[in-house]
């Protein structure tokens, strides 16, 4: 396999010829002309990465190749609204039986041309994962995404994150994915979806069987979603990763309530919800029973020493969770001492992000001890809380002990000290 830059625009081997010595170049070209007759005659597998300078020229080029299986085009940032012919274009690019990943993200497709290329999917065959992100399609081009969902059998991945979809035609796309069993992995996020919309999906999540990966992050959910969402929860026996951090959760207990049901999923993402000490205390309860639950983000929700301190109990007692986001939480140096604590006792958590808090010398030297001890923990963030530079020589002889600690990061205003 291949994976090149500006395919066909410019030799790679030219490039380097310019750069190095003449009679090293030689030598270089000869190799080069040798392996090319040796691949002109086969198909080689090959992923593209393409920018917006001469995009107009390169697609064309792209789409008439003959030499290249693509598996992979990665249009990015590329302005493809501004090409000549773009729909032909991309339908002759869609004729290689081997691509399976098509990237649009930030090409600002609007309806116009959005609508006419998710059209070219409805019978396509061979594509597992899409991108069109960021790219202001609108409810026109989402009708069309309902309807390929409802033809397309392969689409596996599907991101419509940064749009401008209305609730109303999410409720229409949410329809297609009861009886659609092969996309796994569904964003979502930044829509300024409302209730409507995520109880739109949960009802659809309690028929489907094949989401696993569900990203419904940075809109405008409020209880009254959360609570359809919850209620999934308790029947849903797929979904392995939920995301719905950026929303207005607020103190809603539900979540937590309902995945001491759940025993399929893995992740949850409930950052920057404002779920304060009442929230904390419910995802410690979960904590507490849960035992498929491996990865849970809560970050930027104002638990406060408090509810860190109940966490801590919790971990004390869970024996499945290997990864723990608790950062922008203002937790100072007592609320750090109970989390480090509690890893003396705990020996299943692996990745630890306590970062941009308020631990001071004596919450983060806190940590550095328990390093000493604990046997598990392999990555430990904890940049940003304020450590006095002079501390540095400490920590440094105190981890000369541990031996299991492959990551640490420690940087911030008075230190600079990232160990990986």
């Amino acid at each position: 396999m291949v994976s090149f830059l500006h395919l066909l625009l410019m030799s790679e081997i030219e490039i380097i010829c310019k750069l190095i010595p003449p009679n090293k170049a030689f030598m270089i070209k000869r190799v080069s002309n040798e392996i090319y007759k040796l691949l002109k005659d086969k198909k080689i597998d090959a992923i593209v990465n393409a920018d917006d300078n001469f995009i107009d020229h390169f697609i064309k080029k792209l789409s008439l190749d003959t030499q290249y299986n693509f598996i992979e085009i990665n249009f990015v940032n590329c302005n493809l609204n501004f090409v000549d012919n773009i729909i032909q274009e991309i339908k002759n690019i869609l004729k290689n039986d081997k691509l399976k990943k098509l990237n649009l993200r930030g090409n600002n497709l609007e309806d116009k041309n959005g609508e006419k290329i998710i059209s070219l999917l409805y019978k396509n065959t061979q594509l597992t994962d899409l991108d069109l992100s960021n790219n202001f399609l609108g409810d026109i081009s989402g009708c069309a995404i309902s309807h390929m969902l409802y033809k397309n059998t392969t689409l596996e991945k599907l991101n419509l994150s940064n749009n401008l979809f209305s609730d109303d035609v999410v409720c229409e796309i949410a329809s297609k994915l009861i009886n659609n069993s092969t996309l796994t992995q569904l964003n979502f996020c930044y829509n300024k979806l409302k209730d409507v919309s995520s109880e739109a999906i949960a009802n659809a999540l309690c028929l489907n069987k094949g989401i696993t990966n569900l990203d419904f992050s940075a809109n405008s959910i409020t209880d009254n979603g959360i609570q359809k969402i919850a209620k999934m929860l308790r029947t849903n026996t797929t979904l392995t990763i939920l995301n719905i951090s950026y929303n207005k959760i607020g103190i809603n207990n539900s979540i937590a309530n309902s995945l001491q049901y759940n025993t399929t999923l893995t992740s949850l993402n409930i950052s920057n919800n404002n779920i304060n000490v009442e929230g904390s205390k419910a995802i410690a309860d979960l904590l507490k029973v849960n035992t498929t639950l491996q990865s849970i983000d809560i970050s930027n929700n104002a638990i406060g020493n408090y509810g860190c301190k109940i966490i801590a109990k919790s971990l004390e007692i869970n024996t499945t969770l290997r990864s723990l986001q608790i950062s922008y939480n203002y937790i100072d140096e007592y609320g750090g001492y109970a989390i480090a604590k509690s890893l003396k006792v705990n020996t299943t958590l692996t990745a630890l992000k306590i970062n941009n808090n308020i631990l001071y010398d004596n919450g983060v030297l806190a940590f550095i001890e328990i390093l000493q001890i604990n046997t598990s923990l392999k990555k430990l963030y904890i940049s940003e809380n304020y450590l006095d530079k002079k501390k540095v020589n400490t920590i440094t002889e105190m981890l000369h002990i541990n031996t299991t600690l492959t990551f640490l990061d420690l940087t911030g205003k008075y230190t600079n000290i990232s160990v990986d």
